[in-house]
């Protein structure tokens, strides 16, 4: 039996799976007038070596591999915000894992505040729908893709 190397082997295997929910319907919320970032939905950015070249707007940075050990706390400042949507590169892994601790530790204390979603695509679908409307991307890098797609 080998050992693995993946960082996040060293904590607990998840119980929640959040449902993945389509890039589109995440974008719309950014254009309906009964919907708030951070206070009606929160997006959680949890790239922490790879985040560049932009974000989802309004979104915060919770790097994955941190995640973890400080869900606690992330807990006591989002659980009032009823969808919670974590995205990665491309939400394969990083992404779809920090929303399972988060789910899971909302179910825990009993939360139904708060859900965790994940954004289909990641940042990558995200950037390739939507890299040139500036009410839906932050800080959008035109290089930093180009060299992505070089790699």
């Amino acid at each position: 039996m080998s050992a693995s190397n993946n960082w996040w082997d060293q904590f607990p295997k998840p119980k929640a799976e959040p449902e993945k929910v389509p890039a589109e319907q995440v974008a719309a919320l950014y254009t309906s007038p009964d919907e708030k970032p951070g206070e009606t939905f929160l997006v959680v950015d949890v790239r922490k070596n790879d985040y560049g070249g932009g974000h989802v707007k309004d979104s915060v940075n919770a790097p994955a591999q941190d995640f973890y050990e400080s869900r606690e706390d992330f807990v006591e400042k989002y659980s009032h915000v009823p969808k919670v949507y974590f995205y990665c590169g491309y939400s394969a892994q990083r992404g779809p894992l920090t929303a399972s601790w988060y789910q899971d530790a909302l179910d825990e204390k009993g939360i139904t505040t708060s859900k965790a979603l994940v954004l289909e695509g990641g940042i990558n679908g995200w950037v390739e729908k939507f890299k040139d409307d500036k009410n839906l991307v932050d800080e959008y890098d035109e290089e930093y893709w180009k060299n992505q797609k070089k790699h």
